[in-house]
């Protein structure tokens, strides 16, 4: 699974992305979630700018 979001703010970003993640591991009935990777990007040095950041996140979801 691999979501990604560019967002207003690095709150709402994450906030996005998790719930997304989740989501889908609801989808394939799998109760955990391993996060592999996560990176927020900052474009143009911006920090505060409306869209200057992207939140990214890979992660596994799996059962047993």
């Amino acid at each position: 699974m691999s979501r990604e979001s560019n967002l207003h703010t690095a709150n709402s970003g994450e906030a996005r992305v998790s719930a997304s993640l989740l989501r889908e591991a609801a989808k394939r009935k799998c109760p955990f979630i391993l996060i592999s990777f996560e990176r927020v990007t900052v474009y143009n040095g911006l920090i505060k700018s409306w869209g200057a950041l992207q939140e990214i996140k890979k992660a596994t979801s799996y059962h047993y």
